[in-house]
């Protein structure tokens, strides 16, 4: 998630890309992840 959070403040990236590249194979799975662990979606982020 660490990863994530870099990937997400500091790239031009989708959160779909990010999900992908950190090896989820569905977005809604990282975006439960995410979420549990920062408390906001990664697109909130």
């Amino acid at each position: 998630m660490e990863r994530a959070e870099v990937l997400l403040r500091e790239t031009s990236l989708s959160v779909e890309e990010i999900a992908q590249m950190l090896g989820y194979r569905n977005s809604s799975n990282f975006y439960r992840a995410f979420k549990a662990r920062y408390g906001v979606s990664p697109r909130a982020y």
